[in-house]
C-alpha cells in the first residue's frame, strides 16, 4: 500500500497482506469469528471490545484501532462509546488491562527470541 491505511477495512487488509497471515487465522488468534473479521474488512464497523481484540493481536495501542474504525463518527458520539467501556466496573477492567499487558509482554518477548 502506497499509504497509510485510512480506515480498519484498509489497515486489516494491508496487515494480512504484509505478515501473511489468512483471515482465518487472524479471526482466530484475537478471539473473533471469521465472519466478523469479514464484515469488519468489508467496511462494518466491530465493538469496541472487537477493536482491543484485534489491538493487542495485532500489537497496535487501542487508539488506533477505534480511530480506524470509527473515523467518520463525531468525536462526541466516539467519546460516549469510549465512556461505556469505561463504565465497566473497575475491577473488571483493570483484571482485562493486565491480563492484555501480561500478554503483550510475552508476545515481546517470543518476537525478540526469533530475530
Amino acid at each position: 500500500m502506497d499509504s497509510e491505511p485510512q480506515t480498519l477495512d484498509e489497515y486489516l487488509k494491508w496487515v494480512l497482506k504484509e505478515r501473511k497471515v489468512s483471515m482465518t487465522a487472524l479471526a482466530r488468534s484475537a478471539g473473533l469469528s471469521k465472519q466478523a473479521v469479514y464484515t469488519y474488512m468489508q467496511g462494518s464497523r466491530p465493538t469496541l471490545d472487537s477493536c482491543r481484540k484485534l489491538a493487542f493481536y495485532l500489537n497496535e495501542s487501542w487508539g488506533k484501532i477505534i480511530g480506524l474504525a470509527y473515523r467518520d463518527v463525531d468525536g462526541k458520539q466516539l467519546q460516549s462509546l469510549i465512556e461505556m467501556y469505561l463504565e465497566m466496573d473497575e475491577q473488571t477492567r483493570h483484571t482485562t488491562e493486565d491480563i492484555m499487558q501480561a500478554l503483550v509482554r510475552q508476545a515481546e518477548r517470543k518476537r525478540e527470541r526469533r530475530t
